[in-house]
């Protein structure tokens, strides 16, 4: 801000990141634009960062969610594929020309097998290209930059200010509330530092909520994008999280329906490894999870609570609300361990 003039700054038609490079790097003549295609360079890294994270963090959500078995084809889309680099890896050390003209770079470090076996969720790839693809069919005659702006605003508002809402509030619950004992849990934290920070976030994050409901008027109109309509985003935002809401809710009223006329309990088991990382003394780590989809009828139910013995109350309700350490029994993760 101290570099960009304040006239700069107040041009709606001026990119302040493109004009702070320009003026950072200067011009040795008329035709030069060196700080444009800095700005470019670092503005296309950046971009494909954000890609690569994006599609990371919502397929493996998609795939959670496919865990819950409230998605059609939940098998297909929670499934994992080993098409990591440690498949190409193994099929390289197994040719025998490959070791003798790159013998020395495969037994380095960085091209053992094990270091990239991590198995990729292709089903949940698949549904997150489908989704990226409506987007951009639905968005086809829309001018690209209103477009981006549009998309980019309705995700900040929905993922950003909503969720944070969220978050803010469940911390704050599980702090005030002295059912949860939190405070038993988090010894050598200081409580007011967490329910300062809690309610600050908590704040910030309702403000574009509610505010993006208020019409842009006086000197806050110039402001405004005038090329999209002010009430869509908190309109599209509000309208793929009722869409959301509805269907989980659906799912509920389905599951109920099926209770009553077949006697039968959609229930979600999840069995999951852990190890430590590092090895001998370090933390443990899920390095695996298999669940189970099911209806279970009534009379199964009783007898797996049977089965359980004193644990068998506290397990049914663990293993129906999916608790994953309750309902496996994980009281001490040393018995979860993989040695």
């Amino acid at each position: 801000m101290s570099i960009v003039p304040i006239a700069d700054q107040l041009n709606e038609q001026m990119n302040l990141a493109e004009r702070f490079f320009e003026l950072t790097f200067g011009k040795l003549n008329v035709a030069d634009n060196t700080g444009q295609r800095i700005f470019n360079t670092f503005l296309a890294v950046s971009s494909f960062g954000n890609i690569v994270v994006m599609t990371y963090t919502a397929a493996r959500v998609k795939q959670e969610i496919a865990k819950e078995g409230i998605l059609p084809f939940p098998k297909f889309f929670a499934m994992n594929r080993d098409v990591s680099l440690a498949r190409l890896l193994r099929w390289a050390h197994c040719r025998p020309i490959l070791p003798r003209l790159f013998g020395r770079m495969l037994k380095s470090r960085w091209f053992v097998p094990e270091g990239h076996s991590e198995e990729t969720p292709v089903g949940a790839l698949i549904l997150h290209f489908g989704s990226c693809l409506v987007l951009i069919l639905v968005t086809y005659r829309v001018e690209p930059t209103n477009t981006y702006r549009l998309l980019a605003k309705v995700y900040t508002y929905s993922v950003h200010a909503f969720f944070g809402v969220l978050l803010a509030g469940g911390i704050l619950h599980l702090r005030l509330n002295r059912k949860e004992g939190w405070r038993k849990k988090a010894i050598g934290i200081n409580p007011q530092l967490s329910v300062m920070s809690a309610i600050v976030y908590l704040l910030g994050s309702l403000f574009p909520v509610i505010v993006s409901w208020v019409e842009p008027s006086g000197e806050l109109e110039r402001f405004a994008d005038t090329k999209i309509h002010w009430y869509l985003v908190p309109l599209l935002s509000w309208s793929a999280i009722a869409f959301g809401a509805l269907w989980w809710l659906g799912f509920l009223v389905f599951a109920k329906r099926v209770e009553k006329r077949n006697g039968t309990i959609f229930m979600i088991q999840r069995d999951p490894a852990f190890a430590r990382d590092p090895p001998i003394n370090g933390s443990p780590i899920q390095v695996n999870e298999t669940v189970y989809l099911g209806w279970v009828t009534k009379e199964n139910l009783t007898t797996m609570q049977a089965s359980g013995g004193r644990q068998g109350e506290s397990s049914r309700h663990d293993f129906v609300n999916g608790d994953v350490a309750c309902a496996n029994g994980i009281r001490d993760f040393d018995h979860q361990l993989t040695r």
